[in-house]
């Protein structure tokens, strides 16, 4: 996990046994309260998992492979570059 999700949990942490308002929470996140509120609603329901980000460990859409050529995502294998 990333240093912003770790902060993040920490966060929702205090949030979550009432040391902090979800208001001060989002200031120290630096986050609006509505997009505080998914953050929280997400660490409630899947915990700390949730605050991962989604593609977190996917493959790129524009990566290459050790030749050079780009790696195709779909068909699991290498294509001209282009």
């Amino acid at each position: 996990m990333s240093e912003k999700e770790l902060g993040r949990i920490a966060v929702m942490a205090r949030v979550q046994s009432g040391d902090l308002k979800l208001m001060d929470g989002a200031r120290l996140m630096g986050v609006g309260y509505r997009q505080a509120k998914r953050i929280h609603r997400d660490y409630r329901e899947q915990g700390a998992a949730g605050l991962k980000h989604g593609n977190a460990g996917e493959i790129s859409h524009n990566a290459r492979g050790k030749n050079g050529k780009r790696f195709c995502r779909w068909c699991e294998s290498t294509t001209a570059a282009g």
